[in-house]
């Protein structure tokens, strides 16, 4: 409980929620606060040529969130 995960929620081109967890990557060895790590991910998105957002952010496992402890996610139009 509480390993950290990079978490992605799919939205749509209007930033509505399409799927809460829709990936996840494990991040390799620990990233203190202040440094970066890049991370790896590969998935398909299940609307071929229709805009969608991908909402990255940090997850607790069974913990939370980060962006619900004030964190602010990133996002990619696709």
């Amino acid at each position: 409980m509480g390993q950290v995960h990079v978490g992605v929620h799919l939205l749509d081109a209007d930033h509505r929620l399409i799927h809460h967890d829709f990936a996840r990557a494990h991040l390799h060895g620990a990233v203190r606060p202040g440094e970066s790590a890049d991370v790896m991910m590969e998935f398909e998105l299940p609307f071929g040529g229709v805009p969608s957002v991908l909402k990255l952010d940090l997850v607790a496992e069974g913990v939370c969130w980060f962006e619900d402890a004030g964190s602010r996610p990133a996002t990619i139009v696709c």
